[in-house]
């Protein structure tokens, strides 16, 4: 069974290049994993382990989710922060 490579809540680099039916997405920003499309909606063909939610991060706070990023398009930053607070604060203004 495959499974995920970053973890939620993991701080991850959205890659400065997306492909180009991504043009319209953020890029080059510091995220936090919010879940995989596998843990949002269930497995169908296996893939969807590869497919990720992010929380947008700005100033060190959460500012918005985006979603669906591959796999190959995110990097786990070296410095690891806890965003429960942050993300708990993001979701009671929403």
């Amino acid at each position: 069974m495959p499974k995920q490579k970053f973890k939620t809540g993991a701080t991850v680099r959205v890659a400065d290049q997306l492909r180009k039916s991504m043009a319209h997405f953020p890029k080059g920003f510091v995220g936090v994993v919010r879940g995989t499309y596998a843990t949002e909606y269930g497995s169908f063909r296996g893939d969807e382990f590869k497919k990720y939610s992010l929380y947008v991060i700005e100033k060190g706070k959460v500012i918005n989710t985006i979603s669906w990023y591959d796999e190959n398009q995110l990097r786990l930053c070296k410095e690891q922060k806890d965003w429960t607070s942050e993300i708990e604060d993001f979701i009671s203004r929403s």
